[in-house]
């Protein structure tokens, strides 16, 4: 998915932005790395959700996990090595 999205952004329904694969990854992040409280581990089956509406053309679950990471609603680059 990461890959395609690269190719084509995914968009978020109901907004003029849409989410590449390097979006994706800042998104995901901290729901990586902190998977919330066993046994039912909430952050990951919030990432669960938003993979799978991801998969089916709607970012929106990723959008939320970006504007908390960023403090904008679209992660930027630094400065890439080519």
């Amino acid at each position: 998915m990461i890959a395609a999205a690269d190719r084509s952004p995914i968009p978020v329904r109901g907004e003029r932005i849409a989410y590449s694969g390097f979006d994706l990854k800042v998104a995901a992040a901290p729901d990586l790395t902190s998977p919330g409280a066993a046994p039912d581990f909430r952050n990951w089956q919030r990432f669960a959700r938003s993979i799978d509406e991801a998969a089916a053309g709607d970012a929106a679950g990723f959008a939320d996990l970006i504007q908390q990471v960023t403090n904008s609603p679209k992660p930027r680059r630094s400065g890439a090595c080519s």
